[in-house]
């Protein structure tokens, strides 16, 4: 039910991070944890931590996931996660160019407009979070990408730039965009 395409892209993902982030913090009884995030334009190479199968310590890395299909060397290309993608990515002052279009057929908030898609992707999520999910394999090109440790550290970067964006912009104050219940 993961919304691609339309204007609830940011703020569903947004809620689906915070909540994992909520049980990793029970789990590991440490209410200041925070979600970590992959700058992929500072760092464009994969974390070292998702590419070995064994810890340091010989132990099985959990956050190793097999059948990446991005060589582990190789950083993201420019095109896809540069600073001019970001750049771009970062300029529109309007909502919905910078984080993807209403399906412009909605007219009330049924839920089942969340998943619908139908709007014109923004290029934060065409390029960067689109490109980076399908390049880096794994799970991260299918549907059960969150099962995919580096899912999480991905997303909290998007959220990471939506919050820089809204540094000198505001979100839709649209009802329909404001009221939807996720």
């Amino acid at each position: 039910f993961c919304p691609h395409g339309d204007w609830y892209f940011l703020p569903w993902h947004r809620a689906y991070t915070v909540t994992y982030e909520a049980i990793v913090r029970k789990l590991i009884n440490n209410p200041g944890f925070a979600m970590p995030y992959w700058d992929w334009t500072a760092n464009p190479l994969m974390p070292e931590v998702f590419l070995s199968p064994k810890t340091p310590d010989g132990k099985t890395n959990w956050l190793y996931v097999a059948k990446r299909t991005w060589p582990p060397a190789m950083p993201m290309p420019g095109e896809v996660v540069g600073p001019d993608v970001l750049a771009e990515a970062l300029s529109p002052t309007d909502y919905e160019q910078f984080g993807t279009s209403r399906n412009p057929d909605q007219t009330d908030l049924d839920p089942s407009w969340v998943p619908a898609g139908g709007g014109t992707q923004g290029v934060l999520e065409g390029t960067p979070h689109n490109l980076v999910h399908n390049n880096i394999g794994g799970w991260m090109p299918s549907a059960s990408s969150p099962r995919d440790p580096i899912f999480f550290m991905h997303h909290s970067n998007i959220d990471r730039i939506w919050a820089v964006w809204n540094l000198n912009n505001l979100n839709t104050a649209e009802a329909l965009w404001t009221g939807m219940p996720f």
